[in-house]
């Protein structure tokens, strides 16, 4: 059911001007941080019916005062940008996390001391690797499951990321993180039809 909302929306946001689909898709997007569930949220603005990065470029600033959110662009090609958008205060609270930041120290980020330094090091990592394994803490994913995704053993379930350990604990997530995206799924169409 869930899945039939989501593509509805997709479906509908379509019909909309360029920073209006913008707005929206993010929003949708990046509603477990922008609902405080998430300490950030990665999204990879490609372009393909829309140019994409020619409307971030255009709209970014206005984008994420309305978004209320912080954003980070991670890297950047020919058709797009890989942005982390994320909640200041959940993020630093996760970077900061004792064990999370051991982690951190341990895997090339011992000269970090801010949330600046981490995205910096994060970035040029994201340049010079595919995918650096340390972006499940950036992203707020458990690190019991960071350490074990490197370790290749079959996961318990997988939603948002893959979980090899509290099963029912990421269930439980992964439905509040739909919930948060259905409810602004439907607010962003309730403000769609009140405008038309």
């Amino acid at each position: 059911m869930k899945k039939f909302k989501f593509l509805n929306f997709y479906k509908y946001i379509e019909s909309l001007d360029d920073e209006n689909y913008l707005y929206s898709f993010l929003k949708f997007n990046i509603a477990p941080t922008i609902s405080k569930l998430k300490a950030s949220t990665l999204v990879n603005l490609k372009s393909k019916n829309r140019n994409l990065k020619a409307i971030w470029d255009l709209y970014n600033n206005n984008l994420s005062r309305k978004l209320n959110i912080e954003y980070y662009i991670l890297k950047e090609n020919p058709d797009g940008y890989l942005i982390l958008f994320y909640d200041n205060k959940l993020l630093k609270n996760k970077i900061f996390d004792e064990k999370c930041h051991n982690y951190l120290l341990e895997n090339g980020y011992s000269n970090c001391h801010t949330l600046e330094d981490f995205l910096i090091k994060l970035k040029y990592n994201f340049n010079n690797n595919i995918c650096p394994k340390e972006i499940g803490i950036f992203l707020d994913y458990p690190l019991e499951d960071v350490l074990d995704f490197s370790t290749c053993r079959k996961c318990k379930c997988i939603g948002y990321w893959k979980c090899y350990n509290d099963e029912k604990y990421c269930k439980n997530l992964f439905e509040l993180f739909d919930m948060a995206k259905l409810d602004i799924a439907n607010c962003i169409l309730k403000e769609c039809k009140k405008v038309a």
